[in-house]
């Protein structure tokens, strides 16, 4: 899964589709707890195995960058 979208999203993103946005000041936390906050879930999917006809399937989560941004 990957990281940073949009100037005020952090993104990641998995191989198998799966993708998680978090804005930098949501609940009006400071950006990088937010940041912090979405990468602890992507690193959660990443671990998580799979079931059915996809079972054999990898995560592999990045950061989505986007680019000419601040990264925190």
């Amino acid at each position: 899964m990957s990281g940073q979208s949009g100037d005020d999203t952090y993104r990641w993103e998995c191989v198998c589709g799966w993708s998680i946005e978090r804005k930098k000041r949501a609940s009006d936390l400071p950006p990088e707890n937010n940041k912090r906050l979405a990468r602890s879930v992507a690193e959660i999917h990443e671990t998580r195995p799979r079931f059915g006809a996809f079972g054999d399937e990898t995560h592999a989560v990045s950061r989505t960058e986007t680019e000419g941004e601040n990264h925190v």
